[in-house]
């Protein structure tokens, strides 16, 4: 066969027909067409395909394979359009997926935009893709979103108001009611939902306390604010009355209750102590003394503060000092 007895227009027509019957995304333009029946042409006359035929698509499709044609240009830029609205990386190995996904759906518009969005993002959540910056802002931004609802719903506990204590400075604080709705504004930011969360969870606990429970848990918090225990008139301490020890056992007791008690004896202060009782040792003194109770009561009128440290670091030891003879 030679070149004057092949209708280039039949052959055209045939190979068009391959291309779309093999791939029909690939391009079907003129001059691709034209080159591929140039390049079978020419090995017909070589004699490499003498009795070739172009009604035959399976002798074609070699020709077309060996053509590594481009998409047809509606086609390339739907996918370009689609991967720059895309939250993820573009890449070669992510084109031919996508191109294998919208092939094997059978869909009838190919050169839709949105068609390839929705595979993109179809692909890139099931497989995991890497996303672009665009995705991981939009990630980000899903992440505070779903944050700050987890911790709008611990703060309500779905109701249409919670509770926190407040008030302004100086002023004790009261409990204060507050709508939900405000939690949604933009000035509330995550970190001010978690302090309003850790407030919030602060209130129901303590409503489900006992009265008893409220006020002892009130008294310890003064009590750590304070730094020291304060105690009511009507509150027994070791500091109150005369201090004497039991016959039967260690300890000591108010003078009047319970079994039989002997005063407590002289206190050797000469004695060499280490660790927090150094506190008690009176620096003015050769060899070191504990102080004397004269000058325990001189102390607690001149230096305050050190009597209360002593009282905080050892009050039992203290009041032995204190209801010792000299």
């Amino acid at each position: 066969m030679s070149r004057t007895q092949i209708d280039p227009n039949f052959a055209n027509e045939h190979i068009r027909q391959a291309i779309e019957d093999y791939d029909p995304m690939l391009t079907t333009d003129d001059a691709n067409v034209s080159l591929i029946r140039e390049k079978i042409i020419a090995a017909i006359e070589s004699g490499q395909a003498p009795y070739f035929r172009f009604d035959r698509p399976d002798q074609i499709l070699p020709a077309i394979k060996a053509a590594n044609l481009p998409l047809k240009i509606e086609i390339q830029h739907a996918l370009n359009a689609a991967w720059a609205e895309s939250s993820y990386m573009h890449c070669t190995a992510y084109d031919e997926m996508v191109l294998d996904e919208a092939l094997a759906g059978g869909y009838v518009d190919l050169s839709s935009p949105q068609l390839f969005l929705n595979i993109i993002n179809h692909l890139g959540e099931k497989r995991s893709w890497m996303l672009n910056a665009f995705g991981r802002e939009l990630e980000a931004a899903d992440s505070e979103e779903k944050t700050r609802d987890r911790l709008i719903q611990s703060i309500t506990q779905g109701k249409d108001s919670f509770q926190i204590y407040g008030g302004h400075p100086g002023e004790a604080k009261r409990l204060m009611t507050f709508q939900a709705s405000s939690l949604y504004e933009d000035a509330v930011t995550v970190e001010k939902l978690r302090e309003l969360d850790a407030a919030a969870a602060g209130v129901r606990r303590k409503q489900g306390l006992t009265r008893e429970e409220n006020h002892a848990d009130l008294q310890q918090r003064a009590d750590e604010a304070r730094g020291f225990k304060n105690f009511d008139s009507a509150t027994k301490t070791e500091l109150d009355g005369r201090v004497e020890y039991k016959d039967n056992g260690p300890g000591f007791r108010f003078v009047g209750d319970g079994p039989a008690t002997r005063a407590a004896g002289t206190m050797d202060r000469s004695v060499p102590v280490t660790g927090v009782q150094q506190l008690f040792i009176n620096p003015a003194t050769d060899p070191p003394r504990f102080y004397t109770r004269k000058e325990l009561r001189e102390l607690s009128n001149t230096n305050l503060a050190l009597f209360k440290t002593m009282m905080r670091t050892d009050n039992n030891f203290l009041t032995r000092l204190l209801n010792a003879s000299n």
